[in-house]
Order: C-alpha cells, then sequence, then structure tokens
C-alpha cells in the first residue's frame, strides 16, 4: 500500500502533524480499514460524509493526497512532490490506477486550513 510507504518515509516530526487525505470515498474507507495495521492516522477526506469527521485538531500541515491529480493538487498547495503511484498486488485496472494514480506529498496550503477544508468538500 504506497500511501503508507509515503507517510512512514516522511520526517517523524512532519509525520505529527500529517494528514493522508483521500478523494474518494473508496479511498477512504480502504485507508479507514487498512491503514491502521500499517501505522497510517485515519484518512480525512471532503467527500460525502467523511467531510463532517472533520480534518482534525490541530489541522495538519503536510498531506499525504491519495486520488488528486497534480494541477488539481497545485490549486490547493504551494509544494506538491510525487511520492508513488497507486499498485495493487493483483495488476488489476481500476479507477484509481487508470485515473489519479500519483500519491502526493503537498504542504504550504494555499490558504488558511479554515478556508481551505470547507473547498475541499465535495459530493462523489
Amino acid at each position: 500500500m504506497p500511501p503508507s510507504s509515503s507517510y512512514r518515509a516522511l520526517p517523524p516530526n512532519e509525520r505529527a502533524r500529517a494528514a493522508i487525505l483521500a478523494n474518494n470515498s473508496g479511498e477512504a474507507g480502504a485507508l479507514a480499514r487498512y491503514g491502521p495495521s500499517r501505522g497510517l492516522p485515519p484518512p480525512i477526506s471532503g467527500v460525502n460524509s467523511h467531510w463532517e469527521r472533520g480534518s482534525g485538531d490541530p489541522p495538519p500541515r503536510t498531506l499525504v493526497l491519495v486520488g488528486f491529480d497534480r494541477a488539481a493538487a497545485a490549486e490547493l498547495f504551494q509544494a506538491c512532490e510525487l511520492a508513488d503511484r497507486v499498485t495493487n498486488r493483483s495488476g488489476l485496472r481500476n479507477a484509481e490506477r487508470r485515473e489519479h494514480p500519483q500519491i502526493l506529498v503537498c504542504r504550504d496550503p494555499r490558504q488558511p486550513w479554515p478556508v481551505l477544508w470547507p473547498r475541499l468538500r465535495h459530493v462523489g
């Protein structure tokens, strides 16, 4: 599961204020189900009712983005780097691998978190 290696690669002091941001409910659900056994925090997401759960307090400073393309990420953050790509052991060609396979590590939101978080809310 590449998000776990991307998250674990963060320096410990940065990981303390990091979150994994999933773009759709399938990604958020998979990360919620399988992430804890891989040492991941609960994912945050702006999709559907996931948004209602919030983004944590204090808000994250570094985000591992799953399901976002680079252009969308660049609109939200000043700095994003490609950390990995979504894969699966079976080699299945699913939407995550086909549409937005990049796993990005992003820093420096372009807006304060209380302004950015509502912008992430969407129906999926």
